[in-house]
């Protein structure tokens, strides 16, 4: 565990792994050798999320409000593609409270979902100023 200010001031408690006694500081409360459970219990939960009738609703409707073609594609090139993915522009494991959000939800190709994830993973900045540019995308978009 690496040992930052912020993990120094939080208590100390047992590891939420079953039969687990190792002590931790990690906000998550699973301790070194655990951590990978915290990931998959994420990794769960959204995977949950994707098979729920909500989800499969809301996307066969963002799906069709948007004509199903890529909304970004339409913006930058003007040839929309077909969509194939209902994209979280704030993704769910940031802010789970706008995963069935219609000003969160953009129909993108493959190609723009790539590019997009892409951006997102270059870092705070780059990721806050797509997540701007996509909600401008969508507000502006006309089908």
């Amino acid at each position: 565990m690496e040992l930052t200010t912020v993990n120094m001031l939080r208590a100390v408690q047992e590891c939420r792994e079953a039969g687990c006694h190792e002590l931790t500081r990690e906000n998550n409360g699973y301790c070194e050798k655990h951590q990978g459970e915290a990931k998959k219990e994420r990794r769960d939960k959204y995977n949950d999320f994707y098979n729920t009738k909500e989800w499969k609703h809301k996307r066969e409707y963002i799906m069709k409000r948007y004509a199903g073609v890529c909304v970004n594609c339409l913006d930058e090139i003007g040839e929309p593609e077909d969509a194939l993915y209902v994209h979280h522009i704030e993704e769910i494991k940031d802010n789970w409270g706008k995963r069935l959000d219609n000003n969160n939800l953009i129909p993108v190709c493959a190609s723009c979902h790539k590019r997009i994830h892409d951006r997102y993973n270059e870092g705070r900045f780059q990721k806050t100023h797509e997540m701007q540019r996509l909600k401008k995308v969508l507000r502006d978009c006309i089908i």
